[in-house]
């Protein structure tokens, strides 16, 4: 193991893989309050296959959003085709947004606005520093996952 300390990172990013760009660009910049910093084609053809070692992956469109200090990067690739299996939160490698809020059902009706739903009854937290508030994980049709958390109201 290298000493020396952590990697010096001048910019970080959050890379979700999506079928429909456009929906996640609104359901984020509407639903989660992301701003939009770029959205197009790849400026270099051979990136998406060279960088992921998948052999003939090629992008459609990206975005780039931001919201504070979170980047998030949403990618449609035209080829190859998903395995199309959606992930569960103890697998390997799966990820989630998780929100901070005041008021629980303030945006779990947001969410519920974008057709999202709890993947179960929100559960009030017993013990620890959020004890008393409520929380849940929501799940987009494109296998994003948002956790909520926050007070009644």
């Amino acid at each position: 193991m290298s000493e020396g300390g952590p990697i010096a990172a001048i910019r970080s990013h959050i890379g979700i893989t999506v079928a429909d760009l456009g929906w996640t660009v609104d359901f984020l910049q509407r639903g989660l309050g992301f701003d939009m910093l770029m959205r197009g084609q790849p400026f270099d053809t051979g990136a998406p296959e060279g960088v992921t070692g998948v052999n003939g992956a090629e992008l459609a469109e990206l975005a780039m959003l931001q919201r504070g200090d979170l980047v998030v990067e949403v990618l449609q690739y035209l080829r190859p085709d998903s395995a199309g299996e959606r992930r569960r939160p103890t697998d390997l490698g799966y990820f989630h947004f998780a929100l901070e809020v005041e008021s629980f059902d303030d945006a779990r009706t947001r969410l519920e606005a974008f057709g999202l739903t709890p993947a179960a009854e929100p559960y009030t937290v017993r013990q620890g520093p959020n004890v008393g508030k409520r929380g849940a994980y929501f799940c987009t049709d494109q296998g994003i996952s948002v956790e909520l958390i926050g007070g009644a109201g």
